[in-house]
């Protein structure tokens, strides 16, 4: 395994003796200020999008965005332990978060819950510590609005995450053909997945005479954090981000779109075992997140 990381997110910083640095190397992470490295974006959003949002679901939104990129900075091992008897995948990540509903995250079940999420989709183990963030003053720079002061679409039945990949344009298109109303909600994580989704979406948009609306959400790091291509935690992001859209628009729930295959984790090469393969829509990994959002109205 390689060695242990304490991942210091949002300018926190703890004294150089503290015992959650031993034997770990240090990476930090921010998502706002001068020395921002994660970068967080939604793009045309009506402008009372920010006035639906919680404090809560705001620090949902920096979590994952943090945990996300800690995965895509941290390569994982290639030495084989054991005699080649043990897969070197997993990595141990001690993250320290600033938030602004201190008193939810501190709870012992929120915070194994999302240890346990992030262990079913990589295989790693996570713990967290959370403390007060200091100002909102941040919340700002995470929202280009539209020219919309309020959204077209309310009271949804569900939200649907739009990947631009051909389970979710089916998705897309099923619901636009039984004449019911699309959000989309998209990740975009570089400029050519960007002009895919765009394009996708247009053509639904000249195809079926249904009220859609698409939020692409720009989430990316710096180019020194892409080391590991697995990226396994993005299944986690991805379900916030359609969380977040879903809970400001008051919808029912978010749908994911997936071939089964993939779904259930049935090894499709003998490489992908594990977490090797996506967990996105995985059984276990919904019903962690079933169990999220059963806190967060609790």
């Amino acid at each position: 395994m390689i060695s242990p990381r304490l991942i210091l997110c949002g300018g926190v910083a703890i004294p150089t003796n503290d015992p959650r640095r031993e034997k770990r190397r240090v990476l930090t992470l921010s998502s706002h200020g001068l020395h921002r490295n994660v970068n967080i974006r939604m793009e045309d959003v009506a402008k009372v999008f920010q006035k639906h949002l919680s404090p809560r679901m705001k620090d949902l939104l920096e979590i994952a965005a943090y945990i996300y990129t800690a995965d895509c900075a941290t390569r994982r091992n290639g030495k084989w332990e054991d005699e080649e008897a043990t897969e070197p995948w997993h990595r141990d990540f001690h993250f320290v978060i600033p938030v602004r509903d201190l008193a939810f995250w501190q709870r012992k079940d929120v915070g194994d819950l999302i240890a346990r999420i992030i262990g079913c989709l990589s295989d790693d183990h996570c713990c967290f510590d959370f403390c007060a963030a200091n100002s909102d003053e941040r919340d700002q720079e995470y929202f280009q609005f539209s020219t919309d002061k309020d959204w077209s679409l309310y009271d949804q039945d569900r939200v649907f995450m739009f990947s631009g990949g051909l389970d979710s344009l089916a998705g897309a298109v099923v619901r636009a053909s039984q004449k019911k109303g699309l959000v989309l909600v998209s990740h975009r994580p570089v400029a050519a997945q960007s002009k895919r989704q765009r394009d996708l979406f247009n053509a639904l948009k000249k195809t079926y005479s249904v009220p859609m609306v698409h939020v692409p959400v720009w989430l990316n790091k710096d180019g020194s954090k892409g080391k590991e291509h697995t990226q396994r935690t993005r299944s986690f992001l991805y379900a916030t981000l359609g969380a977040i859209v879903a809970h400001s628009v008051r919808a029912k729930g978010v749908s994911f779109f997936e071939n089964g295959i993939v779904s259930l984790n049935f090894p499709v090469a003998d490489e992908a075992l594990r977490a090797r393969a996506s967990r996105t829509t995985h059984p276990l990994a919904l019903s962690y997140f079933v169990s999220v959002a059963e806190r967060f109205e609790g």
